[in-house]
């Protein structure tokens, strides 16, 4: 699979992203000045203010710089019928019409009353590439119906799919396109730093405002 043509955020999604992190910040060092000085309310709303403002001019053509993949969405469901269609099992049983759907992005399975698990999971992962696939398999508890589906599923991803790509909530099990992932990967490391560098810049300014 070839990788995706790369576009730039955009300088004006940059300046966003820089007004949303600066209101953070702001938030935080205008609440350390109103517990030092409860009375400067004038202080208060500089503080408040100001990070917004030089996150935006600082950060934003910086953020707006990076390049992210430039995918275009498409609704999944018709392909994903069609390519699945072979496993329909007729009326009141497993069929693509009424196991199969879509909310525009990310494709949703139902294996449920499925025979044939394993070809469907498979035939599946092959869409997984360009749309995120969300198999529906229950708990995995004895008082499922299929107590041994989640398992059964959950074991077959594994020999196919790097797990980073693989997200498990209670009753599903989504697999994601690996540009997904990338970009996860990517939010990730910038709310680590702005999580660690907060404690340093409140600080700071708790030692400039006593």
């Amino acid at each position: 699979m070839e990788d995706p043509p790369l576009r730039r955020v955009g300088f004006s999604t940059g300046i966003q992203a820089g007004v949303v992190l600066g209101l953070y910040v702001g938030f935080s060092v205008a609440v350390v000045s109103a517990l030092t000085q409860p009375d400067d309310l004038l202080r208060h709303l500089q503080l408040f203010c100001f990070f917004p403002i030089l996150f935006a001019l600082v950060l934003g053509p910086i953020l707006g710089f990076r390049k992210v993949p430039d995918v275009e969405y498409e609704n999944p469901i018709q392909k994903a019928r069609e390519l699945l269609e072979e496993y329909n099992e007729g009326q009141g049983n497993w069929r693509v019409m009424s196991h199969v759907h879509s909310d525009g992005r990310t494709l949703r399975i139902d294996l449920n009353n499925l025979s044939n698990i394993r070809g469907v999971v498979k035939t599946s992962l092959q869409l997984t590439s360009k749309v995120p696939v969300r198999f529906i398999v229950g708990r995995g508890t004895r008082t499922s119906r299929n107590p041994d589906l989640r398992s059964h599923v959950l074991g077959y991803i594994e020999k196919e799919i790097p797990m980073s790509r693989v997200k498990r909530t209670t009753s599903s099990i989504e697999v994601l396109p690996p540009t997904v992932m990338s970009q996860v990967e990517k939010s990730n490391t910038i709310e680590k730093i702005v999580l660690y560098s907060l404690p340093i810049v409140i600080f700071l300014a708790w030692l400039e405002l006593q």
